[in-house]
């Protein structure tokens, strides 16, 4: 008679959700312990600190010669404080992913998780999801936060700041995606630094694009194919200045948001899948 299996014996494989849920905690609980986490917390809440300076003045000002109603500067200085925080969750989700798949495979644990049951797809994408978690934490946190003030003090509905969080999450996906595999490429510091340019050059354009400039060429490519970090989260607010300045095809952007997204978690996992293990 043949010994019996595992499974009669009640030692049960694992299921895959299961295990990377556990690499993801795990992967979260690694992200928490780095030592730029406390840094970008830090340039976040100075930024929230702004808004709660910001929020309580009503400049006056003239586009084109004509007064601006108080209520419709303080929508367009709302947006621009909300897209800011928005932009360094971006930048905190693409600092820790820069080197948080390539840790584990510097030093050697990642060989010996990949030598268990565990594809490479569940391993780079749970590494992901840990960057992520935090991120999605530190954004709800800033932009909820600067939503109520900005409610309380301008009277603004809160309802578009959380379609802004929704953009800020999917631009999360996009930039950690593309910085761990670029971190399977270049030097740690090299894609840190990639991740601030990425970050903030792409927010630039992407202003200038929704606040009506003319944008040609390189930047116009950028701006209409590109990643839309800062557009989505632009026209998510929409409501709080569109009578002012018209913004742009909310739909296309949504869309180009959600394929950029998963382009960038299923390029992280093919170039992970290529990637010579030591």
């Amino acid at each position: 008679m043949s010994a019996p299996g595992p499974a009669a014996a009640g030692l049960t494989a694992p299921s895959p959700l299961r295990v990377w849920l556990l690499l993801t905690r795990e992967s979260l609980a690694d992200a928490m312990r780095r030592r730029i986490v406390p840094l970008i917390a830090a340039m976040a809440l100075l930024s929230l600190f702004l808004v709660d300076n910001c929020t309580g003045c009503s400049p006056a000002i003239e586009v084109q010669g004509q007064a601006v109603a108080g209520g419709e500067v303080a929508g367009v200085l709302a947006v621009s404080l909300l897209v800011v925080l928005g932009l360094w969750t971006l930048v905190l989700a693409g600092v820790l992913a820069s080197d948080h798949l390539m840790e584990p495979l510097a030093d050697g644990s990642a060989t010996l998780v990949l030598s268990r049951p565990v594809s490479r797809a569940s391993f780079a994408l749970s590494r992901l999801a840990g960057v992520l978690l935090l991120s999605f934490a530190t954004g709800a946190l800033l932009l909820l936060a600067a939503a109520v003030l900005l409610s309380q003090r301008q009277g603004l509905a809160v309802a578009p700041a959380l379609a802004a969080l929704g953009a800020c999450l999917a631009g999360c996906v996009t930039v950690g995606g593309l910085a761990m595999l670029a971190s399977l490429l270049l030097p740690r510091v090299a894609a840190a630094l990639l991740v601030f340019g990425f970050v903030w050059g792409i927010g630039v354009v992407n202003a200038a694009g929704c606040s009506g400039a003319q944008l040609e060429g390189l930047l116009g490519a950028i701006h209409r194919l590109g990643p839309p970090l800062a557009s989505s989260m632009i026209l998510a607010l929409a409501a709080w200045v569109e009578p002012l300045v018209p913004l742009g095809d909310a739909a296309d952007v949504a869309l180009r948001s959600a394929v950029w997204a998963g382009a960038s978690a299923t390029l992280l996992v093919l170039g992970f899948r290529r990637r010579e293990l030591s």
